[in-house]
């Protein structure tokens, strides 16, 4: 296994949009939420947001490859999911890696973005992460990652 990490733009709507489908998939696995509603057209949105992301100067992509073959993914932009700070933030708008390449592939990537991240003098970072991925709750929580909300999820009654 020879892992290379690049940063791709719209020209590698190929090599992520499968990684994306696979999150995708993920979540609508832990959510029962995110699983209602999933149809063509959803998943139509979803690779159209992909695409614009990917030629958007406010998002840097990474993907690890194996080879020829991409392994994972992560995506970046400037701006927060909650809280506005006076400095620069970023968040996280996507990152997966296929089970066989953890955690190398992942930490390969999350060493890309450090650098970017650090180039560009941001102050805070922020991640959406569900909380039934606990894998990944415990890793941030390890690596420094703090909880500032809470989403909270319900069904409407019919």
């Amino acid at each position: 296994m020879t892992l290379t990490v690049k940063q791709v733009g719209w020209m590698q709507f190929g090599d992520v949009e499968p990684l994306r489908l696979s999150l995708s998939a993920l979540e609508r696995e832990r959510s029962p939420a995110a699983a209602r509603g999933y149809d063509a057209q959803a998943r139509f949105t979803g690779s159209l947001d992909l695409a614009g992301r990917l030629n958007d100067d406010n998002v840097l992509t990474w993907v690890c490859y194996d080879g020829a073959e991409a392994v994972g993914y992560l995506q970046i932009e400037k701006g927060s999911f909650y809280g506005s700070g006076s400095g620069l933030t970023v968040i996280d708008r996507g990152w997966y890696v296929k089970p066989a390449y953890r955690p190398r592939a992942g930490q390969l990537l999350a060493l890309a973005a450090r650098g970017a991240i650090k180039a560009a003098r941001a102050e805070v970072m922020q991640a959406l992460v569900s909380e039934e991925n606990a894998g990944m709750v415990a890793l941030m929580r390890t690596q420094g990652w703090r909880p500032v909300a809470t989403v909270y999820e319900r069904e409407v009654p019919t």
